[in-house]
């Protein structure tokens, strides 16, 4: 059940709802963002739109998403197609992405 959803599907966290791109301060300042902006992420995979979360411990240049909250924001749509052959798991802790700030209304593009 390790990264499958099982152990954290319909569990409401008081902590987190829903998905969100995490980007340091300093990438939030470049892009003129702030918590709960909505972004584009773009990879060679896909594009999806999630609102922003500002995370004083991420270093600048890197990005996170979950993938625990598909009925959001798919997250599996950026990532690549490769994965480990000994586990069996996908990889996806790397995926090169842009991110840019929504500008016109979500579905407008």
């Amino acid at each position: 059940s390790y990264n499958t959803g099982v152990q954290t599907g319909g569990y409401d966290s008081p902590l987190h709802f829903g998905e969100t791109l995490d980007v340091s301060p300093e990438d939030a300042a470049s892009l003129g963002v702030t918590n709960g902006s909505l972004l584009h992420v773009t990879s060679r995979r896909g594009t999806v739109v999630a609102p922003a979360r500002i995370d004083e411990g991420l270093r600048a240049g890197l990005v996170f998403m979950t993938f625990h909250y598909p009925d959001h924001v798919n997250t599996n749509l950026l990532t690549i197609d490769e994965f480990d052959h000994r586990s069996g798991t996908a990889e996806f802790k790397a995926c090169a992405v842009r991110v840019e700030p929504v500008t016109a209304p979500v579905g407008a593009r």
